[in-house]
């Protein structure tokens, strides 16, 4: 999963064994998102990026903030949608596109 994360410019892909569909980030998605969820732009950001399986490192390293900063928007995403783990995650990008 960690070649998911080093793919930075062009889409993020999942690895083969679950889907080869690119995953887009564009700010129209993101935008209708927040809208619905209450969620800011960097918050969707990070928690795409754990849906697909990236570490926290390799987050803050794609976003270019820290770490404990990538932890942030995790744990206010997770209260906003009452989401309890990396699974609850997954099922929520799925639910929203992010992952088509």
């Amino acid at each position: 999963m960690r070649i998911v994360c080093a793919v930075a410019f062009g889409g993020v892909y999942l690895h083969e064994s679950y889907a080869i569909y690119p995953v887009e980030l564009d700010a129209k998605t993101e935008k209708s998102q927040e809208i619905h969820s209450g969620l800011t732009d960097r918050e969707i950001d990070v928690l795409r990026h754990v849906a697909l399986g990236c570490s926290m490192k390799e987050i803050a390293a794609l976003l270019k903030i820290s770490t404990k900063t990538v932890d942030t928007y995790k744990n206010r995403a997770n209260r906003k949608l009452n989401l309890r783990s990396k699974t609850d995650i997954v099922k929520y990008a799925i639910k929203s596109g992010w992952l088509n």
